[in-house]
């Protein structure tokens, strides 16, 4: 039988109120706690009535050598109390006590109340606010991409599943805030009135704050899966050993210099040093496999079925031809000799849409084949067909300047069998880019050419 445990606590830094029952439970049931950290580890012990305090020393940093004699001071008046120093995380201290009733460990509310803010802003505040920021930075550069081009962004899965991913860690963080910032008011109120901070337990709030951090887990786990099932898994795990890089080689440099004995500034400095100089590193090398990787088609979802070279000004070029299933292809709509196709399909697919990119290219052949381009779009639900109609029109619109001006005016759509239908003007003359809308099913093709 294990004579080590360990648990993921997932307590804010002011419900000690929790945080001493959870820990006092664990010792009556023959665990006690051993150490702290993102893991709290728990070693096998006799069963026993065990109590606990959750103090907070404002002034302690996790870049200290060792204690300052402020907390040496701090930590012998609580032994002659009887409570005895388990761990401490940051500004956060845990004492353990096997005395039947003894004295409490903070006499005066008040200034407890002030230890715990103090803390908090030193640590948890400043985390809490830059994963804030770190989420409204992501969700804007989602709105930002939708803005540009909505529909084919919302076609891809991987884009709804990032937007719900960073909305649920916006909420839960916020909801962290509101948490803490209720229970300060409150707390404020009761000690002014002179009574006790209010009991930090595990309230609505630190509920919703967890369900919303779940959440976001479960979304990212599915769409780390979805990325793994396209072929990405490399890609995930480079990704993950990236993170576990960088993060690690802080923490290696933290702990290094604190066995020196290296000042509070000497070390934070070295820890940050290390960090930016693993994320530079890892994310050059990143960016170089990438490429190699790309070069090497690893990305590509089929394999070409022939290759054609052509020159160009001197210089051969070879490309890669596809021979994916086309809807519709340049033989369908006008006859052609010409043997050296390449046949492109792209599916992407969301509960929103399911997008076709189809292209049928002749790589500079030196003679009049034309060429077929375009998108078919599902729309799956019909509130959203309005929508996408005026979006679409946009995007053909959207990049006018002074010397280029893009219309896209209506046409008969009877020729196309369609429930309606645009065309593109460019200052002012008709070219073979249209939009079309057919009856019964909400499809599109847009930037349909054959030249």
């Amino acid at each position: 039988m294990a004579d080590v445990t360990y648990r993921l606590q997932n307590y804010a830094q002011h419900q000690y109120t929790a945080m001493e029952r959870k820990l006092e439970q664990m010792a009556a049931e023959g665990w006690r706690l051993d150490k702290l950290g993102m893991l709290w580890r728990y070693r096998r012990a006799e069963p026993a009535r065990v109590h606990y305090a959750v103090a907070y020393f404002a002034d302690a940093s996790q870049y200290d050598p060792g204690p300052t004699p402020g907390q040496e001071a701090f930590q012998e008046f609580c032994a002659e109390a009887g409570w005895r120093l388990v761990d401490q995380s940051g500004q956060m201290m845990v004492f353990e006590n096997e005395q039947p009733d003894p004295l409490p460990l903070d006499t005066d509310e008040g200034l407890k109340l002030q230890g715990i803010r103090r803390a908090m802003r030193r640590s948890a505040l400043p985390a809490s606010l830059a994963m804030i920021l770190v989420c409204l930075m992501q969700l804007g550069m989602l709105a930002a991409n939708l803005h540009s081009d909505p529909i084919w962004y919302l076609a891809q899965e991987q884009t709804l599943w990032r937007l719900l991913v960073w909305v649920l860690m916006l909420g839960s963080f916020v909801m962290q805030l509101l948490d803490y910032g209720l229970w300060v008011r409150r707390s404020k109120r009761s000690v002014a009135a002179g009574g006790t901070c209010v009991p930090a337990g595990l309230g609505p709030t630190y509920w919703l704050c967890n369900l919303f951090a779940l959440a976001a887990l479960a979304m990212a786990a599915g769409m780390l899966a979805g990325q793994i099932r396209q072929g990405m898994g490399l890609v995930v795990l480079i990704s993950v050993l990236y993170a576990t890089a960088v993060y690690g080689s802080g923490q290696l440099v933290r702990r290094h210099m604190r066995r020196t004995g290296a000042s509070r500034g000497s070390t934070r400095a070295a820890t940050i040093a290390a960090i930016t100089v693993a994320a530079v590193a890892g994310t050059s090398l990143m960016t170089w496999g990438v490429f190699r990787m790309v070069d090497a088609g690893f990305f590509d979802e089929h394999e070409p079925v022939d290759t054609v070279t052509v020159e160009h000004g001197g210089i051969a070029m070879e490309f890669d031809l596809y021979a994916d299933e086309l809807p519709l292809r340049v033989e369908d709509l006008t006859e052609v000799d010409y043997d050296h196709y390449s046949y492109e399909a792209q599916w992407d697919e969301s509960p929103l849409y399911r997008l076709l990119e189809a292209n049928q290219r002749a790589y500079m052949t030196g003679q009049d084949v034309p060429d077929l381009s375009y998108e078919l779009l599902e729309v799956k639900w019909g509130w959203l067909y309005d929508w996408t109609v005026e979006r679409y029109l946009e995007s053909f619109e959207k990049y006018n300047t002074s010397e280029w001006h893009r219309t896209m005016t209506p046409i008969d759509p009877a020729p196309w069998r369609a429930e309606r239908a645009w065309q593109l003007l460019i200052n002012g003359e008709p070219v073979e880019r249209y939009l079309l809308c057919w009856p019964g099913r909400p499809f599109f093709s847009r930037a349909r050419t054959l030249t």
